[in-house]
């Protein structure tokens, strides 16, 4: 699927990927200083890059190699801040649940990495 943060092979185009790590990290940093305002924003943000937000939520390690692997500390914080505003957290749940989904009707290659399934 191809639109204007991905390529026509699904993956992330490299110059949206760089904006994602620094929007997250930076975000991250500011911790509870994060203005409140834009939580529902990032939460749309989020739910743009779905596909890798689920995937690094529900990972079941870390892999540096893999490309739609996010920084998971950076992650957890920037959800946190988002899940403050009742809103946010209903768009970001929303879209979160559809990716669930997805990936659960979805093909699984096999992954040696996933020992569990």
């Amino acid at each position: 699927m191809q639109s204007h943060i991905r390529g026509a092979d699904g993956a992330l185009r490299t110059e949206n990927r760089k904006v994602l790590d620094r929007s997250l990290s930076i975000i991250a940093d500011a911790g509870d200083e994060f203005t409140p305002e834009m939580r529902d924003d990032m939460a749309k943000v989020l739910v743009n890059y779905g596909d890798e937000v689920h995937h690094t939520a529900s990972s079941l390690a870390d892999d540096p190699s893999d490309p739609r692997q996010l920084d998971r500390h950076q992650l957890l914080e920037v959800t946190k801040q988002v899940s403050r505003d009742q809103n946010a957290y209903g768009v970001l749940n929303d879209g979160l649940n559809r990716e669930t989904v997805r990936d659960i009707y979805g093909e699984h290659p096999s992954d040696p990495k996933e020992t569990l399934l």
